[in-house]
């Protein structure tokens, strides 16, 4: 049953993060053109940072998608009604939040315990802003990641 349930959040980020992207603005990362957003992280104690950042707010969601050149990737989608708090991502709500990691051998990947703090979060200028640790693994339960060090500083497109 936990299996089926987050097949079932996987396709629904998959699904709802392909529409919003569509409408959203895309950054060229913390040292790209206009420096609109970043997301980095630490995975199994290697940096990376994406090169491409993505977020929109539309439909009651904010969706945050960082990517680099191999299509290593981090999908963030999560209730517009989000306050600045620190979330248990142990206790996953069907609805409340959903976080997908795809590794670099394109693997995608679900946590399975850590946390997600909302440290900034202005609807009047758009500015969004967090941090990140957790540990994942793909809906086999075949391998874990351990995340740390996330963070994420994006300024989104607001459709509302």
């Amino acid at each position: 049953m936990k299996t089926q349930i987050k097949m079932f959040a996987f396709i629904a980020v998959a699904f709802v993060a392909v529409v919003m992207m569509g409408c959203a603005k895309e950054n060229d990362g913390p040292s790209g053109g206009d420096d609109n957003g970043s997301l980095s992280l630490t995975e199994n104690g290697v940096n990376w940072t994406a090169s491409k950042v993505t977020s929109a707010r539309a439909l009651g969601l904010i969706t945050i998608s960082g990517k680099d050149d191999s299509d290593q990737e981090i999908i963030f989608l999560l209730p517009d009604t989000i306050a600045t708090k620190t979330y248990d991502l142990s206790e996953f709500e069907l609805g409340a939040l959903a976080i997908t990691y795809v590794t670099a051998a394109n693997m995608p990947m679900y946590p399975i315990n850590g946390s997600l703090t909302i440290t900034k979060y202005n609807t009047v200028s758009n500015q969004f802003a967090g941090n990140f640790s957790f540990e994942a693994s793909p809906l086999d339960g075949s391998a874990t990641v351990s995340v740390t060090n996330g963070k994420f500083d994006v300024k989104y497109d607001g459709l509302k």
